[in-house]
């Protein structure tokens, strides 16, 4: 090689045309390349409707009238999971969202508080069907004296079955209340408490009531949350924000086909205006 050819050839690089095969190399590449900006572009923009649910019990609804609008009876939740798997519709986690792990039949499945009605009626439904699902714990009412809520093993071993846990705060106060310190301390101070109990992060927090403002958001990023979900009625997107998910409230004395009805009308972008806010 000369060393005029050798200095046109580096000094003009690319001004030679690569050989057939390479070229093709590079058609290929750049079809995959678009592909893949369209599949992300899609999974951004999938409907995935968020459930709440609180209470799983028998209430009754002329001595507890608020209780038994929060309450699905252990009867009528199951129906409502068999008719979402007869559905078609796949549960998934807060982590897989946020993964962009899911598809139009996705949906999760949360649940508020921490009662020890999910130990005892919800956590066992799962099971038997192979469901996931997300409980948003209020952390300073784990281990209480009347046994309303759930003890901290019992958060250990639901977690270690792979339910996510999520934080409710801590003592389910009113977020919008209360600023600086006091903001801080009801939102770590939960997600230090709940990850003790089941040996991971905890990204995801419910707020209390469905009440936050800008300082709430603000501090729930700043002390690492990736996901909120408020009780605004609607269905999540992952082009939306991720703090301020809407869901979609579960209410006593809705039959599986209402539960089923709302969600199709949700993800085809009504509204549910008689969905009141969640506890």
């Amino acid at each position: 090689m000369s060393l005029a050819y050798s200095f046109l050839l580096f000094r003009n690089p690319m001004r030679r045309a690569l050989p057939a095969p390479l070229q093709e190399t590079g058609t290929v590449f750049s079809d995959t390349l678009n592909k893949i900006s369209t599949t992300v572009k899609g999974v951004r923009t999938i409907p995935v409707p968020i459930l709440t649910y609180h209470y799983i019990r028998e209430i009754n609804a002329k001595q507890d009238p608020a209780g038994y609008r929060l309450s699905v009876s252990p009867v009528e939740f199951a129906r409502q999971l068999d008719a979402l798997q007869q559905a078609g519709f796949k549960t998934v986690t807060p982590r897989e969202f946020l993964a962009g792990k899911i598809d139009d039949q996705s949906i999760i499945l949360s649940f508020d508080d921490g009662y020890r009605d999910f130990y005892e009626q919800v956590f066992p439904a799962l099971t038997r069907r192979g469901l996931k699902a997300v409980i948003f714990v209020i952390s300073g009412l784990l281990d209480d004296q009347e046994g309303r809520y759930m003890r901290s093993e019992q958060v250990t071993e639901i977690a270690r079955a792979g339910i996510e846990i999520g934080s409710h705060s801590v003592t389910h106060t009113n977020l919008e209340t209360i600023e600086g310190a006091d903001l801080q301390a009801e939102l770590l101070e939960s997600r230090f408490t709940l990850e003790k109990l089941v040996g991971d992060r905890v990204v995801s927090v419910a707020y209390p009531s469905g009440r936050y403002d800008d300082d709430t958001l603000r501090m729930a990023e700043f002390v690492g949350y990736r996901l909120g979900v408020t009780t605004e009625s609607g269905v999540a997107r992952l082009a939306d924000s991720h703090l301020t998910l809407p869901r979609i409230n579960v209410r006593g004395g809705e039959s599986a086909e209402d539960v089923l009805r709302k969600i199709e009308l949700l993800k085809a972008g009504a509204t549910d205006s008689s969905s009141p806010s969640g506890e």
